[in-house]
This record gives structure tokens, C-alpha cells and sequence, in this order.
């Protein structure tokens, strides 16, 4: 389940590139803001704009640090 979990956070990271905003924030998203808003997803409380962000900063991450990224993220949702 663990696997299957972090393959699905990985392509998640992975495929949500495509879409391009400005980045108004001025720090780097880390995995558990991201992977939390992704868990907010159709929520009152979801957030579009830090979903283009995180997509837009996967989007200069080498595969590795994708995939590290992805197992940060679920440590965070696992807690």
C-alpha cells in the first residue's frame, strides 16, 4: 500500500506540470504544503494557486528529486 501510495504522489508531482502561472510566493513550497493542499482537493479549502506552484517548481526537479520529494510528501500525510 506504501508503494502504491508514493507512486501515486510521484505522478502526481510528475504530471501536474504542464499548467504555468506567475509565482507570487516568494519561498519554495515544501512536499507536506504541497501533498496537503493535493489532500484538500475539492475542499472549501483547496488551494489553486499553491497547486500551480508546487506543479511549476516539480517542474525544475530532476527525476531523484521528484521522487524524493514524493517520499517526503508521504511522511507528512502518513503523520
Amino acid at each position: 500500500m506504501k508503494y502504491v501510495f508514493s507512486l501515486l504522489i510521484l505522478f502526481f508531482l510528475n504530471s501536474c506540470i504542464s499548467e504555468k502561472s506567475s509565482n507570487t510566493r516568494s519561498s519554495t513550497p515544501t512536499a507536506c504544503e504541497c501533498a496537503k493542499n493535493t489532500m484538500k482537493a475539492g475542499k472549501p479549502d483547496y488551494d489553486k494557486s499553491l497547486r500551480r506552484i508546487c506543479e511549476e517548481y516539480s517542474a525544475t526537479l530532476t527525476r531523484e528529486e521528484v521522487a524524493e520529494r514524493a517520499m517526503d510528501a508521504l511522511e507528512c500525510i502518513k503523520k
